[in-house]
This record gives C-alpha cells, sequence and structure tokens, in this order.
C-alpha cells in the first residue's frame, strides 16, 4: 500500500486551485499514468493552430517570389508577458517553377507587427471547447514592416531545391515536431513564429502549432 500525492499548480495553470493536494492517477492494476507535457498543455487548452491559408482549400497561398527579410508565409506573433514554444510546423508547396524553391521555419527575436500587408487568420485552440484565448497574432502571407534581425533567427528547419517540383519526383512537404527533435526554442519578451517559402510562382501550404505559457513561468 502507498500514498503518492502532490501539490498541484504552484502560480501555474491548472484544473484545479491553487496549493491543493490531489492525489496521483492510476490504471486500475494500479500503474502509474502520465502524459507528455505538451499533451497536458492541450488539456490545459494552452495550445494553438494557425495555418496559411486561414481556412481550408485546395489552392493555397501565393508564396514570395524572392526571399526578403520583412516576408513570411505563415507568422504567429508572440506579445510580451506570453511565452511560446513551437510544437509543430508544416509547409509544402502545390506548384511551383522550374527555379530554386526554399523553405524554412525560425523563431525571431521582433513581432512582424500589422502595420504592412498581412491576411490575419484565426488561432484555434487544440481543445475544440476553447477554454482559453489566444493572446498571439497569427497572419499569412505577410510583408512586414520590420525587418528579421539577420543571425538572431533560432531555425528549425531549411529546405532547398533548385528542381521543377512539378515534374520531378520530390516530395516538397516538409515536418518539424518537438516530439521529433527532442527540444524546441522558447519565444520570450514579444517574438514570432514564422514559416518562409519562396519560388519565382509557386503556391502552397503552411501550418503551425504552439504552445502558450504565462513568461512568470520560466522566472
Amino acid at each position: 500500500m502507498s500514498d503518492a500525492r502532490v501539490k498541484i499548480q504552484q502560480q501555474n495553470v491548472s484544473r484545479e486551485s491553487d496549493g491543493n493536494w490531489t492525489n496521483l492517477r492510476a490504471l486500475r492494476d494500479g500503474a502509474m499514468i502520465a502524459v507528455p507535457w505538451y499533451q497536458a498543455l492541450v488539456l490545459e487548452g494552452r495550445c494553438f493552430s494557425a495555418a496559411a491559408p486561414g481556412t481550408y482549400d485546395i489552392t493555397g497561398v501565393t508564396t514570395m517570389g524572392t526571399y526578403a527579410d520583412t516576408s513570411k508565409t505563415l507568422a504567429v506573433d508572440i506579445p510580451d508577458g506570453t511565452a511560446a514554444i513551437p510544437l509543430y510546423i508544416e509547409t509544402n508547396f502545390n506548384l511551383n517553377a522550374a527555379t530554386v524553391s526554399h523553405m524554412s521555419a525560425m523563431v525571431t527575436v521582433l513581432l512582424n507587427g500589422t502595420g504592412g500587408s498581412e491576411t490575419e487568420v484565426s488561432e484555434l485552440n487544440l481543445r475544440a471547447d476553447n477554454p482559453v484565448a489566444s493572446g498571439a497574432t497569427a497572419m499569412h502571407t505577410v510583408t512586414s514592416a520590420v525587418d528579421n534581425v539577420d543571425a538572431t533567427e533560432r531555425v528549425l528547419f531549411h529546405w532547398a531545391s533548385a528542381q521543377d517540383l512539378d515534374t520531378v519526383d520530390l516530395d516538397p512537404y516538409i515536418r518539424w515536431s518537438v516530439g521529433k527533435t527532442g527540444i524546441a526554442p522558447v519565444v520570450i519578451d514579444a517574438g514570432s513564429i514564422a514559416t518562409v517559402m519562396f519560388n519565382a510562382t509557386s503556391t502552397g501550404f503552411s501550418l503551425i502549432h504552439w504552445a502558450e505559457i504565462t513568461e512568470s513561468a520560466f522566472n
């Protein structure tokens, strides 16, 4: 016989009152159970999703013709006071020309802002009853008024090809996940999670999942 308990919340998000004791959970045979921390954040309503385009379709968005520090295919701006962790990112081309194609994902140390040209999209809670509203601003086809600070981007992946992806047997579909890499950068003190796709004449899709936590949780 054993009695194992933990003190919950302790100034962080919880479904219970701060400082109460609660029993650890177990299966019917007594085996301890746990879910991954990121899935626990989903249960708490702290994980979100944004896509380019913002609604499901088969056309996609028009990507950049050439790279520019001010342009993003999909960007999630995280304001000061909120910390964010990227969980899953995907990019893929739909149609493209026979020129260099490029896809990347990164965390930047500046907000893109909404002072340029962009299409804002919904930040969807991965818990379908939407218990918590996102503090982020998600947008696609961004031409921002703010430059990236070169050499400060926390790059998550790069992919490039000089082939015509419409005619060669390549899969222009790139996925990154914290579950696969085991680590992820933390957006803090205002920054952005973003994807960049460019080709002379191309369309494509992009998706970002992320978790939001109060910055004070990291102090």
